[in-house]
């Protein structure tokens, strides 16, 4: 996705809430309608832990809060946990220690370190929407299966030739992957020609 898509999913209309990256093209969307991923984080946190010094110190807690997060996320989405008590526990166990390792690293002597620990200070909010929000995912991983086959075609296909020629299979893979994701066969879909438009 380009930085033009992803500012117009950010700007969109209504008060949905979606689950992104770090990539700055969504960084015109309020943090009250977006959920960090935490796959991405963790992956933004081993890079801090992997640095020598304090930046290695500060990554490792940040690692360690995520771990805790994790866990206590897998609990409630097997059943074993109530929507309540997972805020509670988070609220407790997981945002202080977390708040506190990107406090000490937004002040650290290395760049890198320091500037991904503001950053992510700049929307603390968007970390913990899920809270807010009971059944909503902390991580991106669904859009991303949804999206696999989509990267393997255009890599066995080589491309299309024509606007139109793009048009119809990221439409005709998106109207599969939504209606996968709703229980539903996808030859039960009506056509779509209107919309998606011949090859």
């Amino acid at each position: 996705m380009g930085r033009a898509e992803a500012e117009a999913l950010a700007l969109a209309d209504g008060e949905a809430v979606i689950v992104t990256d770090r990539y700055s093209g969504y960084d015109d969307c309020p943090n009250r309608r977006r959920q960090w991923c935490w796959a991405h984080l963790k992956r933004d946190f081993q890079a801090i832990a992997e640095r020598d010094g304090e930046s290695g110190t500060i990554g490792a807690d940040l690692l360690q809060s995520v771990e805790a997060l994790m866990y206590w996320w897998g609990r409630y989405r097997e059943g074993r946990l109530k929507h309540t008590t997972l805020v509670s526990y988070i609220k407790r166990h997981v945002k202080p220690p977390v708040q506190a390792a990107l406090e000490r690293g937004a002040l650290c002597d290395h760049k890198a370190t320091r500037g991904t620990c503001r950053h992510v200070l700049q929307r603390w909010d968007a970390l913990w929407m899920f809270l807010r929000y009971e059944g909503m995912p902390i991580t991106s991983n669904a859009a991303e299966r949804a999206l696999r086959a989509v990267v393997i075609h255009r890599k066995i296909r080589y491309g299309v030739r024509s606007e139109q020629g793009a048009r119809f299979p990221e439409r005709a893979f998106s109207a599969c992957a939504t209606s996968r994701g709703n229980g539903n066969a996808v030859v039960q879909l009506p056509s779509c020609a209107a919309t998606c438009g011949p090859f």
